[in-house]
């Protein structure tokens, strides 16, 4: 799959990340299909979004046509049989058994073209990529919130990711406007890892990035 063929992504979860992630996608031109388990959840967070989209207007970084162009490009979701896209990003509870199970149902329905992208923060990709048939499409693209701030993106290769998932990935943090950075697949990435451990070097140089690219 090339970036071209990437016309349309799937972002599960609408929570706090779940709602910035599908604004980046859409501000970035992307027709946005946003589901979660709990309809209700759906539409507040359309309206969230719509919220933030008026306050940028407000503050003169978006025009209203910007604004009206990203909102139209988010469908609510109610039927996850309708996450059938070139692209899914999850960003659900950090439970292991809850995302191997997502990305399963999410294979059954995508052609193994389909990349399967999680935001976890903390669970081994190749952990969850043990379940699927084809570990080879999925991988790490770790957002931090609000998503549609920082300019931080994550992208984790686990032991099955392909070479072209993550050049694809890398193109795509670009089409966000994001600065995107490898990270080991290990429980933390790079952040996480750096505050638990307090590894200084590693630490410093990230919130430089994170000074500079805001």
């Amino acid at each position: 799959m090339t970036i071209e063929s990437v016309k349309s992504i799937g972002v599960i979860g609408a929570g706090t990340m779940g709602q910035g992630i599908a604004q980046v996608c859409a501000a970035a031109g992307y027709k946005v299909l946003l589901y979660d388990i709990q309809p209700a959840l759906i539409t507040a967070a359309i309206s969230s979004i719509k919220k933030n989209l008026d306050t940028l207007v407000e503050k003169g970084k978006i025009s209203s046509l910007q604004k009206e162009s990203t909102a139209g490009l988010i469908t609510a979701v109610s039927d996850f049989r309708q996450l059938q896209v070139e692209l899914v990003i999850e960003a659900v509870i950090e439970k292991l058994e809850v995302k191997q199970k997502i990305f399963s149902e999410l294979e059954k329905i995508n052609d193994k073209n389909c990349i399967l992208a999680t935001n976890t923060s903390s669970i081994p990709i190749t952990q969850i990529a043990a379940s699927l048939k084809y570990p080879e499409r999925f991988a790490g693209l770790h957002f931090f919130n609000p998503a549609p701030v920082m300019k931080l993106v994550e992208i984790v290769k686990g032991t099955g990711t392909s070479n072209a998932v993550i050049e694809l990935l890398t193109e795509l943090a670009k089409k966000f406007s994001k600065q995107a950075v490898f990270a080991q697949d290990s429980p933390g990435f790079i952040v996480n890892q750096a505050v638990s451990e307090w590894a200084p070097l590693n630490l410093w140089i990230l919130l430089v990035w994170m000074l500079i690219f805001q």
